[in-house]
């Protein structure tokens, strides 16, 4: 890739100020910053790459994430949501508890800080089934796995909000 004259200082670090660099290069270098960054627009050299670099969410931030319960069926059942982040999502180990919703048509804002989370419902503390409830994000979250037993996994890239409508928690 390229081509130049290498320059060393005293300690071995190499300089590279005479480095060339051809334009399919830089393309190359562009394509792979637009596709992790999730945009087309051109980028222009060094500002454009550097601002579409900096925009590119890490692994795992701190992200606000809005959750409510609506429209419950049997809202007198109801006994407590809980949200974790989760330490990786292929796996569902949690980690940090990091909120609650104490009411059947609650909600609550969470912070995230990994890039996924799960959220139990459960009834007098055992899981109940979520395959009615319907599931709606916006923003920077996308439901990964209802798996019916009142587990929902989402995958977070940054603010949003999660709506889960329609808990029976007579089930």
């Amino acid at each position: 890739m390229g081509s130049g004259n290498h320059t060393f200082c005293e300690r071995g670090e190499l300089l590279m100020s005479n480095y060339l660099v051809t334009d399919t290069e830089l393309t190359a270098v562009a394509d792979a910053i637009r596709t992790k960054g999730g945009t087309s627009l051109p980028l222009t050299f060094p500002t454009g790459f550097i601002n579409a670099i900096n925009d590119i969410p890490s692994g795992g931030g701190n992200y606000t994430v809005t959750v409510s319960l609506t429209n419950p069926v049997n809202p007198g059942e109801f006994s407590s949501c809980t949200i974790q982040d989760l330490i990786t999502y292929d796996s569902y180990e949690t980690g940090d508890f990091i909120g609650s919703i104490s009411s059947a048509n609650g909600s609550t804002s969470v912070e995230s800080n990994s890039s996924s989370f799960g959220i139990l419902v459960t009834l007098d503390g055992a899981s109940i089934s979520t395959w009615g409830a319907q599931v709606i994000c916006t923003g920077g979250v996308s439901l990964e796995e209802n798996d019916g037993y009142g587990s929902l996994y989402f995958n977070v890239t940054g603010n949003g909000t999660i709506t889960i409508d329609g808990v029976d928690y007579d089930d």
